[in-house]
């Protein structure tokens, strides 16, 4: 019970480590589009990040969430990542057809992999794989 609390607690720490961060990047992002006059772009960029900020925002004090919630909130961070950086990275993620994802929770912690992964890229791929083996959930970064 201790160590699950504080892998918990650890979790957390991650999440509020990475939103800080990616708020201030993704907002000076945006910001340099705007000074370029690449309206469009700012625009897509800001809804994205809206969304991705509401998602983080309504699961930041929740221990577990959806498989399905995990993947869009990936999904959305991923593309947000490329729009500010699309000479660094490509993305790609593939869930399996056997995983029930509604009813599946794990803990939400996939994106600071990829925060970590995405700032040593250059020109490289993140593949982002959810898998079923047996009774296990596995996902590969």
């Amino acid at each position: 019970m201790l160590n699950l609390d504080k892998e918990k607690l650890q979790q957390r720490f991650l999440r509020t480590q990475l939103n800080p961060n990616f708020f201030f990047h993704a907002l000076t992002a945006i910001e340099s589009h705007i000074y370029k006059e690449y309206k469009d772009t700012a625009a897509v960029f800001l809804q994205k990040f809206g969304a991705l900020m509401r998602t983080i925002l309504e699961s930041s004090d929740i221990d577990s969430i959806p498989l399905d919630t995990d993947i869009n909130f990936i999904k959305k961070y991923l593309t947000l990542q490329s729009l500010n950086n699309p000479s660094n990275f490509t993305h790609d993620v593939k869930v399996s057809k056997e995983l029930n994802l509604s009813n599946t929770m794990i803990p939400p912690f996939v994106e600071n992999a990829i925060l970590h992964g995405v700032s040593s890229l250059e020109n490289g791929h993140i593949t982002i794989e959810y898998t079923k083996q047996e009774s296990d959930l596995l996902i590969a970064i």
